[in-house]
């Protein structure tokens, strides 16, 4: 990683700026204590902004923001969190220096990538202002090796696959659909790496296999393709994943 280091004399005084243009920006607080239903598990009425995340994300965000604000008193006494706020080359410059003293002492980077999420929420206005910082963060993750998760061993969806089959086939009526249901989505979630909620609101509309398409050829036998209405990125309207079809 490169080094962003700075000497503590080199750090500007920060003091407030004149001018209309931050006049009425307040940094928004993290409000970790709000509960966002009463006794009886019932909602009840909360604060948008403050309690957009929940509460658990809150009070992760809160004690990062806190190391950083406990590093700072220590490494750069004049600065100015909430001053330093109205210019991003100065949040990003002191993000990146607080950084590369997390990975100087063998932190998490989850900890950096906190730290810069809780700048972020407080500071809504720089949210997509603190690239010099995410990219510290992205350079740190690349040295991660990269671990796949299986949820769960593809012979045990096999053995379920089966028993399922075997289930469906010697009932009737709606039990027999519901276990050859299980057992196709068993399948379909394993080869479509979908999310429980994911595979739950999977419609035969959304499933394309080979017999519904008008031309094909002999290796599309065995692919089917899925769309998510939903998928994990809810910035995305729509996904496709193709799935082998066994």
């Amino acid at each position: 990683m490169r080094s962003h280091r700075r000497s503590r004399s080199a750090t500007p005084f920060l003091s407030p700026v004149d001018g209309d243009m931050w006049e009425g920006i307040q940094p928004v607080p993290f409000d970790v204590e709000t509960d966002d239903s009463d006794d009886n598990g019932e909602p009840k009425t909360r604060n948008l902004r403050t309690t957009f995340h929940s509460k658990a994300y809150r009070r992760r965000l809160h004690h990062a923001h806190h190391a950083l604000l406990v590093w700072l008193a220590v490494a750069l006494p004049l600065f100015v969190p909430d001053v330093a706020a109205r210019s991003p080359d100065l949040m990003v410059e002191m993000l990146c220096e607080y950084i590369q003293v997390l990975y100087d002492r063998r932190q998490t980077v989850t900890l950096a990538a906190e730290t810069v999420l809780s700048i972020q929420w407080r500071y809504r206005y720089l949210k997509r202002r603190l690239t010099g910082a995410w990219d510290l963060v992205a350079s740190w993750r690349s040295e991660r090796p990269l671990k796949m998760r299986i949820p769960i061993p593809l012979c045990i969806v096999n053995a379920l696959f089966r028993w399922s089959m075997m289930r469906g086939l010697s009932t009737r009526g709606p039990e027999s659909r519901t276990w050859v249901t299980f057992a196709i989505g068993c399948k379909a979630a394993f080869w479509g790496l979908l999310r429980p909620c994911e595979l739950s609101s999977l419609v035969r509309k959304n499933l394309k296999t080979p017999c519904d398409w008008p031309t094909r050829s002999p290796s599309d036998v065995f692919v089917a393709i899925l769309s998510l209405v939903y998928p994990k990125q809810l910035e995305e309207l729509w996904s496709s994943a193709s799935v082998p079809y066994r």
